[in-house]
């Protein structure tokens, strides 16, 4: 009863404080790990569910999910303008990357599936016909988790411009502990081909070992290269190639498989391997491929990542129906392949629906 509460008065006060666009999205998952082998004998069924929801105002949005009795704020902010500058402060996410399955250059938040998370900061930006200049500061780095985590606070330098089909960016970031650098592309040199890339290069950044301590690594790298095409038929196929020198490589996995074997069969220890196995940030060199078809009212695609090193994959399978404009309902199935991984599958399905302001 308090969850559903809760939900009613999150999405009620602010649609009728502020005449707020509000987006709502219901999803759950049932998750299914099976393995009897020696190493991983892992048997575990879980089901989750958990609701979004993200509110756009003239201002700003606010966004959160909502998990059992538990509600995360994701994102909330306070935007303000005059002449060619532009400021946010609040809990905000800066989507500054154009990659699709992973993003060196959002230093700010993380993308989660459909509700980015943000991070406490202040940003002004100024905007000029075909570039834009950014500085942005956060004392708020509990979102940042992966081997790239800048610890708080730190400060942000970005410049972005358009020149004819390119689009190009270079960012500096930097505190006292570390500091570094990127930049990034996206060109589309035909009407059906599009191609990106990004390149982040940091002083110091923690490398996890196979016995899960941290140490700290100095000079590392981490970029991707990627497109997409389309075809006349709209149908899509997208590919992306990662390398992350904070992931881990063959031989680390290797070793951190020996250290599980050695241990005694502890059901969590073995359900946290498998969660580590789907961590995007634990591997050198990834490829993540999609391919999706338009009609009318349908949208099928099919995803995933593969580790060339492991010769495992992960592979999702999913289906979006959208009737309307306003309403939009999703099932997927997600399977993991290969030697690396104890068997694992799980199921999901998803309502999403729009409420917008009446002009």
């Amino acid at each position: 009863m308090k969850f559903a509460l809760a939900i009613v008065l999150f999405i009620a006060l602010p649609q009728i404080a502020l005449g707020a666009d509000v987006m709502v999205r219901y999803e759950h998952n049932y998750w299914k790990a099976n393995s009897q082998s020696t190493i991983f004998p892992l048997n575990r069924d879980e089901q989750t569910s958990q609701v979004d929801v993200q509110q756009y105002y003239d201002r700003g949005v606010v966004s959160a999910t909502l998990e059992e009795d538990r509600v995360a704020l994701k994102e909330a902010t306070y935007q303000s303008s005059w002449g060619n500058w532009e400021t946010t402060v609040g809990k905000a996410y800066l989507a500054w990357d154009w990659s699709y399955s992973r993003r060196p250059l959002d230093l700010f938040g993380q993308d989660q599936s459909l509700l980015p998370q943000g991070q406490w900061l202040a940003t002004a930006d100024w905007l000029g016909a075909s570039r834009t200049w950014t500085v942005a500061c956060t004392s708020d780095s509990e979102t940042q988790e992966s081997p790239w985590q800048l610890s708080s606070p730190f400060c942000a330098l970005r410049h972005y411009q358009l020149i004819g089909a390119l689009e190009w960016q270079s960012v500096a970031f930097g505190n006292e502990d570390t500091w570094g650098g990127g930049l990034g592309f996206t060109w589309v040199p035909l009407d059906a081909l599009e191609l990106h890339g990004s390149l982040r290069g940091q002083q110091e950044f923690q490398f996890e070992q196979a016995d899960l301590s941290t140490e700290t690594q100095t000079g590392g790298w981490f970029g991707l290269i990627g497109g997409h095409w389309t075809f006349n038929n709209e149908t899509q196929v997208m590919v992306e190639w990662h390398y992350d020198q904070g992931g881990w490589t063959k031989a680390d996995w290797q070793n951190h498989q020996d250290m599980i074997a050695a241990m005694p069969p502890i059901p969590e220890a073995l359900t946290g391997f498998a969660e580590r196995l789907s961590n995007p940030y634990l591997y050198r060199q990834q490829v993540f491929f999609r391919i999706d078809k338009t009609f009318d009212w349908l949208h099928p695609e099919v995803f995933g990542f593969w580790q060339p090193e492991m010769n495992s994959a992960s592979i999702t399978s999913q289906i979006t129906i959208e009737p309307d404009n306003e309403l939009s309902l999703t099932a997927g199935y997600k399977r993991y392949l290969g030697d690396l991984w104890p068997h694992q599958e799980g199921w999901y399905a998803a309502v999403e629906f729009e409420l917008l302001e009446e002009q």
